[in-house]
């Protein structure tokens, strides 16, 4: 499913890449790969930002980075500091919110996944150190089942690993050390449980190139959280399956890097697109999910109005005639409405009313109107009819 409206629709401060969202009360909380030589932020490290207006769609407000040295652990580890931190997960559990990033150096082998803590989602954070050095550990993401152990997964293109984690420290389980592959030839993958059935999702294509990216984002599903997820040809995701669910459209070019996260009694998913209206600018979407027939199925941008029905030309469409608009439908409430109508395709001047009198120009021409929903704090949606044409009066 391609996006269906500019996702410029939120507002704020809302440059971020691989993005990680948590709600809490009535704000959200996201945290971003950290941006290299950004001078707010030398260190490169995970940066926080905060919105608590209306559904998370306005008011992002940046909270600055993580913290300001780097742990000295990371450079002993690596051999030297890298420039960011990537790809964080931020999870509450055990009375502490959990913030996973993970660190490597462009050019040199290896990496890690480390951790920091805190009482509350703006900080300050404690650096709890490793978590894990294997198989390439970025892009982490926790999932908490709601019987049974927690897990958490992380890898890139040679594979995506699962482990049990234990919640008494945030780090991997000492009793259980079965390392499951779950996926291969993605990245940043993240977990989706609903009605008994677990959906992986995960990024293809190439990401950080700004209006270059190719990203986009496939799903497998599966009956256990540690597999096999195949997807909608029955193609394990361990063998290179998966189902195409998310692309980019328009200026916003690719999509993904996301994060399944709560968002009150629904599903929403936060992930990343490159804004070619705003030279591939990274910058943060968010779509609510649902599952339909068995798979996952995305709405359209938060903030976003959209049409779910098309407009309408009613009424006797002769010479001396007048017609009305049935404005359709629109995914956000109580939005103000406007019209234009058409002619073969070309607006009419000073036709801005929802009716229209037909006269002698519009004979053997075809009428039709396009409808502007809009709201304060939303991305308007525009719609137009299906064209009708005009006859002469019936005798």
């Amino acid at each position: 499913m391609t996006g269906l409206a500019s996702a410029t629709a939120l507002s704020g401060d809302i440059r971020m890449h691989d993005p990680s969202v948590i709600k809490v009360g009535d704000c959200y909380w996201a945290y971003s790969t950290g941006f290299e030589r950004d001078p707010a932020n030398p260190t490169g490290a995970v940066t926080m930002a905060k919105s608590c207006g209306t559904g998370g769609v306005t008011g992002w407000t940046s909270q600055g980075p993580i913290w300001d040295e780097v742990p000295a652990w990371i450079g002993q580890t690596l051999g030297s500091v890298p420039p960011n931190y990537w790809a964080p997960e931020i999870k509450v559990f055990a009375g502490k919110y959990h913030l996973y990033y993970a660190a490597s150096v462009w050019g040199k082998p290896g990496a890690v996944m480390g951790l920091a803590t805190a009482d509350n989602p703006g900080g300050p954070w404690t650096d709890e150190g490793a978590v894990t050095d294997v198989n390439y550990p970025i892009d982490p993401n926790v999932t908490l089942t709601e019987k049974g152990p927690a897990y958490i997964s992380w890898g890139s293109w040679d594979g995506i690993y699962l482990h049990v984690l234990d919640t008494s420290t945030g780090k991997l389980s000492t009793t259980d050390d079965h390392l499951w592959k779950i996926a291969t030839g993605m990245e940043g993958s993240t977990i989706l449980y609903s009605h008994g059935e677990y959906y992986l999702f995960g990024s293809r294509g190439s990401c950080c190139s700004g209006v270059n990216s190719t990203y986009y984002t496939v799903v497998g599903r599966s009956a256990t959280i540690t597999g096999p997820y195949l997807d909608q040809a029955g193609v394990d995701l361990a063998a290179g399956g998966g189902t195409t669910v998310l692309t980019g459209f328009g200026s916003q070019i690719a999509a993904g890097g996301g994060d399944v996260f709560a968002n009150g009694n629904h599903q929403s998913f936060a992930y990343h697109f490159y804004d070619g209206d705003n030279a591939g600018r990274e910058t943060l979407n968010i779509r609510d999910i649902s599952v339909v027939d068995g798979w996952p199925r995305f709405g359209p941008p938060i903030g976003s109005i959209v049409n779910t029905r098309a407009p309408e030309v009613r009424g006797p469409t002769h010479l001396g005639g007048i017609v009305h608009t049935f404005a359709g439908t629109w995914s956000a409430s109580r939005t103000d409405l406007s019209y234009e109508w058409l002619r073969d395709g070309v607006v009419i001047p000073g036709a801005t009313s929802d009716r229209f009198a037909i006269t002698a120009a519009d004979l053997s021409t075809s009428l039709s109107v396009r409808v502007t929903a809009s709201r304060a704090g939303y991305e308007a949606g525009t719609a137009v009819s299906a064209p009708v044409p005009v006859t002469s009066r019936l005798p």
